[in-house]
């Protein structure tokens, strides 16, 4: 029997407020599936081994964020350093390249969604996150695999209400997924919720994921944004693809990635 846990994150809006905003529009939500025993005895170290690129203070270790890598910020300024910076992003690319995990992800597109059921609209995280879980169990009952699903905490206005979302995914579940098949293979019925600075590995890949792999489906469902193009991001996407979940046709859409 094979233990994994889901690491989620977000990229975009998670509110209505700037649906019609064409950069705020598109709310994607990655998870990140790793088996628990690979993460723990393999995956953790060599990333630890990256972080310490940055410092040799194991009392103040990096974590690692989308954005301050991107901008060089906090402990990332050091990529200023073009040697650095070059160092990096080949430890980083092979540290993907080597790595076992499994993605699949869900996009809406808030503004459709918002304008075809008016007051009636799903909140968009929460619907793109009982999408994503669908898939979840999906993976683990085609593995024989038993897990639980980890998310970053997002303060207590988001965290209490994903809280009550999951409760009622675990308890009703959904027209896709049964009551059964989530108690089978779930092995919490509660969502675990960690904050950024318990440096968890996995919320971290997580975070360094989503924002390349919404642009990814963007682009593979024909859709043009103002999402900037970033040459290290098209570079991260190659390797990552093929770790997207495909059915027995090969495909994605629909299976590893969704558009709603």
């Amino acid at each position: 029997m094979t233990i994994y846990r889901l690491y989620i994150d977000e990229s975009g809006d998670a509110t209505y407020s700037f649906h019609k905003n064409k950069e705020n529009r598109y709310l994607c939500l990655l998870g990140v599936i790793i088996a628990k025993e690979y993460y723990e005895n393999t995956l953790s170290p060599k990333l630890e081994i990256i972080r310490e690129l940055f410092t040799d203070d194991r009392d103040d270790m990096p974590i690692f964020h989308y954005t301050d890598v991107v901008r060089h910020k906090k402990h990332f300024e050091k990529l200023n350093d073009k040697i650095i910076e070059k160092q990096f992003n080949q430890m980083y690319l092979d540290f993907l390249c080597d790595a076992e995990i499994s993605l699949i992800a869900v996009v809406i597109d808030k503004e459709k969604h918002r304008s075809t059921y008016q007051n009636l609209a799903s909140h968009p995280y929460h619907y793109c996150l009982d999408v994503l879980l669908e898939r979840y169990i999906r993976c683990l009952k085609e593995n024989n695999g038993y897990g639980d699903i980890m998310i970053e905490a997002r303060g207590n206005n988001e965290d209490n209400p994903l809280k009550e979302s999951f409760n009622n995914f675990f308890n009703h579940g959904t027209k896709y997924c049964s009551v059964d098949e989530i108690r089978r293979n779930l092995t919490a019925r509660e969502i675990k919720i960690r904050r950024k600075f318990h440096r968890i590995i996995g919320l971290e890949i997580s975070d360094m994921l989503v924002n390349p792999m919404r642009k990814f489906i963007l682009h593979q469902y024909d859709i043009n944004t103002l999402l900037v193009k970033n040459s290290f991001d098209e570079k991260v996407l190659e390797i990552i693809a093929p770790k997207i979940k495909r059915d027995s046709k090969d495909s994605i859409k629909g299976y590893g990635i969704k558009m709603l």
